[in-house]
């Protein structure tokens, strides 16, 4: 998200991209505070339960400032004032669509793992890599194809967003509601270069 999202946002964009003030002074330092936090519990190999459950408080905090310091611009005023006067339904077709695409996301990623693992054990390869590499590449897919549409429709901000967002959910969130399913040993072949890279990139 953070290199190759990002990268090809600029590229497809044609032009350098402005940051407002409150994605450098908030997100990017949020960003890079998830990063060090993530870091810091993985470091030692081991996710516990208790550091898992403050990757979920942190978020909380991140995303209540967020919608209490959300100031709306002058066109978001106008579409949310466009909203009030037209007619006010419940969007029951885009309702269906989410739930249809929330279903294929989850046969998909059970298709996907079992995949990736039979590819990980025929070219006899850690899973970690065959993750870091096909499952990491194929999970950004949707998010570029996101990013694609939002900087054809002049949106690039909104991209911006998404990959800050989406990076900061990933650190926290993920790694938080794992340790409910099973506990988390991280293999010595990521801490050795993968998660120091990944601060870096903060």
């Amino acid at each position: 998200n953070i290199l190759l999202i990002s990268g090809l946002a600029v590229i497809l964009n044609r032009k350098a991209i402005t940051l407002a003030s409150t994605y450098i002074y908030i997100d990017l330092h949020f960003l890079l505070g998830s990063f060090i936090y993530f870091y810091v519990i993985a470091y030692d190999g081991k996710i516990s339960l208790f550091e898992s459950f403050m990757g979920i408080v942190i978020f909380l905090i991140y995303s209540v400032y967020l919608i209490k310091g959300g100031v709306l611009s002058t066109t978001e005023h106008e579409a949310v004032h466009e909203l009030k006067e037209g007619k006010s339904k419940f969007p029951l077709k885009y309702f269906f669509l989410l739930v249809l695409a929330g279903a294929g996301i989850y046969f998909g990623a059970e298709y996907t793992i079992s995949s990736l693992d039979k590819i990980a054990t025929q070219i006899k390869v850690p899973h970690s890599i065959v993750a870091l590499t096909l499952l990491s590449l194929g999970t950004t897919l949707p998010e570029l194809a996101v990013n694609v549409s939002a900087i054809k429709q002049g949106k690039i901000e909104m991209t911006i967003g998404n990959i800050l967002g989406s990076c900061i959910f990933n650190t926290l969130v993920i790694p938080s509601l794992a340790p409910l399913f099973g506990s988390i040993n991280v293999p010595t072949n990521l801490l050795a270069f993968s998660l120091p890279f990944m601060a870096a990139c903060g």
